[in-house]
């Protein structure tokens, strides 16, 4: 009987001794977890791996010796009295820190202990900051403060204009509330370039508007500019590329060509451009190209209030190639409309070898939109070819009015209804089914949000 008795006992004794190695604190929390001297805070211990024999007989204890703490009203140890749910069940302590208490990370002791006196021990990490500083982080005018700061209130803003969108760049400055500087622009007999700015930049946040497409005397002239602008020590110079020439050639499509948006992006680089501002590049990808922050804008947010305004019946966004099939969809989704694309195959570049339509336009008002417009040959042989399917009537938007050869001719004779596009590019004749809407007011915006380090994303509609 005494031999059954003590067998009992020691594997009483057993149970026990592995019931407590198996428990587990898994969560420590403090509440506040950053406090301040003086503060106090309330101490979460999870205890796991409990087991109906331990309810009784487990407690944990807080070692508060040579620490800047001080127990309050729950003092420093805590019975679990009960299992809880998934074998679990917290004990909770309030302590406070002490008033000379000094920054610093501090580790408080844990000990969980049985009846039959086995433990398990771990640590709580508890961040005390000093006093000023937690006042200064929770005051209301703490993030005032900092916003001011960088807003950067030493840093006068140079609006500066290349010789190829100046109109723009003007009603931009206008929008901005800021006349554009003053630059120079010498040209030798043999066609070099100069350029100069008649007004002190050093310490500026600089923004210069140039457009680049071409002649590829453009970008150079904008190259110019940004070195200029290095070598007389402005702050920031932000290249504002209202259309990014080059951006076409963004992949290597067949062998042995150039990747010419690359080379363009390593030049802005290499000049001394500290970001880019720019709209509806031909491949989103491109941004990729830079190792500097690049705000890509989109004209969807002047052009969908325009289209939403002709209040047309049976309104079908249609893409012109498969490549524009993501922002055809995007109009559609937000306009609620449906959705039509145009498949061609071109034998070279500007001349299209054949072209078919996917999806239903009888009946249906058209509208194509498109990053840009070159010859016009593939909206022209869209439109005729919608028509000749039944559609009602056939618009186009189109963000850069890139317009050369005989597009101006091409649009005239066409059956567009009308093309819209942006001022981007500077129209260089007049066509009567051409309307240009101006980019001037979302790129005033913008800038003075690049500024003021402060989000551009309300600007955006659809990308």
């Amino acid at each position: 009987m005494k031999i059954k008795l003590i067998l009992i006992l020691l594997i009483l004794v057993l149970l026990s001794q592995y019931a407590l190695a198996d428990l587990i604190v898994t969560t420590v929390d403090s509440e506040p977890k950053i406090i301040q001297p003086g503060d106090s805070a309330t101490l979460t211990v999870t205890v796991k791996n409990l087991d109906e024999d331990d309810v009784e007989n487990v407690r944990v204890k807080l070692d508060l010796t040579n620490l800047p703490f001080a127990p309050t009203k729950s003092g420093l140890e805590g019975y679990i009295k009960e299992i809880g749910e998934n074998k679990e069940r917290s004990v909770y302590f309030d302590i406070m820190t002490l008033s000379d208490a000094k920054t610093g990370v501090y580790k408080i002791p844990i000990k969980i202990e049985s009846n039959n006196t086995q433990t398990k021990e771990d640590v709580i990490a508890l961040k005390i900051w000093s006093k000023p500083l937690i006042f200064f982080a929770k005051s209301p005018f703490f993030t005032t403060f900092a916003t001011l700061i960088k807003k950067g209130m030493n840093y006068k803003v140079k609006i500066f204009s290349g010789s190829t969108t100046r109109t723009l760049a003007e009603n931009i400055g206008k929008s901005y509330g800021q006349e554009l500087g003053k630059v120079a622009l010498l040209r030798f007999s043999d066609g070099e370039m100069q350029t100069s700015y008649e007004e002190t930049v050093r310490g500026s946040d600089v923004f210069i508007i140039q457009s680049t497409m071409p002649p590829v005397d453009n970008l150079f002239e904008l190259l110019l500019m940004i070195d200029a602008a290095k070598r007389a020590s402005a702050h920031q110079i932000i290249a504002v590329l209202p259309y990014f020439g080059y951006a076409r050639q963004d992949r290597k499509d067949q062998p042995r060509v150039a990747i010419g948006a690359k080379m363009v992006a390593n030049l802005l680089s290499a000049a001394g451009a500290t970001r880019i501002v720019t709209m509806d590049l031909h491949a989103d990808q491109i941004q990729g190209f830079f190792d500097f922050p690049v705000d890509h804008l989109y004209a969807s947010s002047i052009f969908l209030p325009y289209i939403q305004s002709l209040n047309l019946p049976n309104l079908t966004m249609a893409a012109p190639d498969m490549g524009g099939s993501k922002r055809a969809n995007a109009y559609a989704k937000f306009l609620k409309s449906d959705i039509v694309i145009c498949y061609k195959q071109r034998a070279k570049a500007n001349v299209i070898e054949s072209m078919t339509v996917i999806g239903d336009v009888e009946g249906k008002d058209i509208v194509l939109v498109d990053d840009l417009i070159d010859t016009g040959g593939t909206l022209t042989k869209a439109a005729d070819m919608m028509l000749d399917r039944g559609a009602n009537s056939v618009r186009a938007v189109c963000t850069h009015a890139v317009l050369s050869g005989k597009a101006y001719e091409n649009i005239e004779k066409s059956r567009i209804l009308e093309l819209v596009v942006t001022d981007t590019i500077p129209l260089t004749q007049q066509c009567s089914k051409i309307k240009v809407l101006s980019v001037a007011d979302l790129f005033a915006k913008v800038l003075h949000s690049v500024h003021s380090f402060e989000s551009i994303a309300s600007n955006f509609i659809v990308s």
